[in-house]
């Protein structure tokens, strides 16, 4: 049985959890001929209980025998540039891996102690990436890429764009593969037999989420016989809630059980995701998205880098220019009244939701976990 350690923050923070390690767990459930040993901080600061749970699970629930967890002792919890796992070697030692995978990014303290651990090894190093924006490092996090940019075996980009961006740090393509963090479980994301009522917004409520792009295309409808429903927290919840006084038809939700997302979605026309880049974020994928996909849900979204790299525009979904409310509105007004096109980037969108399903990312980690150590 091969041993593969996976470092991870994301495997016990509040935006991740349980989600970012699905592949990995599917992939125990299916193949028996490999051990994962998932290795994470055991608390992130501002970690909330509620968070912890994704399908009603926490790691403590999870009862498979060739799945290992590592809860370790951090220090600077929550910083994501300064954290670092005490006793990570120790806990290595222990494991005697066949490889490692880092998922925390290739200039940070963990990365550069797994892979230097793998190099005094000699086993193969991976590390993986959502970094779709170009970062200059500094000081010794300068050093902590450059050997880890020297001694990685592959990089794993969560998206093309990410590609790019190593590409641009001197990574050489043929080192390089693509595959997301993780699927859509279509087991548990899927159509139900409910009656489409409304259009919906599913995520934080914050401004670089296109929320002002999505109320200004509200206006500009007009239309009495729409409801809008946004799910979510953040900082323009207020504000949609004084709206909602004035316009019966806009709706908001804090976040649903997970259990009834699927109907949730099932029920809404089209999503929305109409994100807007700053100067330091641009959306890494669209999580949310791919479900509400996967549901039979036609998504419009802005053309970057997370929506584009699921989204082929027109074909299993809608892609507009940022921040542009006027083609927000006029692409959802002829979605209501297009039956054909609807149906057609509806069933469209399951497709590639289908290809982007859980099992498919979790048998491209296997197979590429088989091909380094084989």
């Amino acid at each position: 049985m091969k041993k593969i350690a996976i470092i991870g923050y994301n495997f016990n923070h509040p935006n991740g959890n349980i989600r970012n390690s699905l592949p990995f767990i599917e992939m125990c459930k299916k193949h028996k001929d490999i051990e994962i040993h998932l290795i994470m901080p055991r608390y992130w600061k501002d970690h909330q209980k509620n968070w912890q749970k994704y399908d009603n699970k926490t790691y403590e629930d999870l009862k498979i025998k060739n799945l290992k967890i590592y809860k370790l002792d951090s220090f600077f919890s929550g910083h994501e540039w300064l954290y670092y796992l005490k006793d990570l070697e120790k806990t290595l030692k222990k494991i005697k891996p066949d490889t490692i995978l880092s998922e925390d990014d290739y200039f940070m303290i963990n990365t550069y102690k797994a892979c230097k651990f793998a190099k005094k090894q000699d086993i193969p190093f991976l590390n993986y990436s959502w970094d779709n924006l170009f970062i200059n490092t500094y000081g010794p996090f300068k050093y902590f890429e450059k050997f880890i940019l020297k001694n990685t075996t592959k990089f794993i980009a969560g998206t093309k764009d990410v590609r790019k961006v190593m590409i641009r740090k001197g990574i050489s393509s043929k080192n390089i593969v693509v595959i997301p963090q993780s699927g859509v479980n279509l087991d548990f994301f899927k159509p139900k037999e409910v009656k489409k009522e409304y259009i919906l917004y599913a995520g934080q409520i914050s401004e670089h989420k296109g929320i002002d792009t999505i109320l200004n295309a509200i206006k500009i409808l007009k239309k009495e016989n729409i409801e809008w429903h946004f799910l979510g927290k953040g900082p323009l919840k207020d504000k949609i809630l004084k709206i909602s006084k004035r316009n019966k038809n806009i709706k908001v939700h804090d976040w649903v059980d997970y259990e009834k997302m699927p109907e949730f979605l099932s029920k809404a026309k089209i999503f929305l995701y109409p994100s807007i880049p700053t100067k330091i974020w641009e959306e890494q994928y669209g999580f949310a998205m791919l479900e509400a996909m996967a549901c039979g849900v036609p998504v419009i979204a802005s053309n970057t880098s997370g929506p584009n790299a699921i989204i082929e525009n027109k074909k299993d979904g809608i892609l507009i220019d940022v921040d542009d409310e006027e083609a927000l509105a006029r692409n959802i007004d002829e979605l209501s009244k297009d039956k054909k096109k609807y149906s057609l980037i509806r069933d469209n969108a399951m497709i590639k939701a289908k290809e982007l399903s859980l099992l498919n990312i979790s048998e491209k980690f296997y197979l590429l976990f088989k091909k380094i150590i084989d």
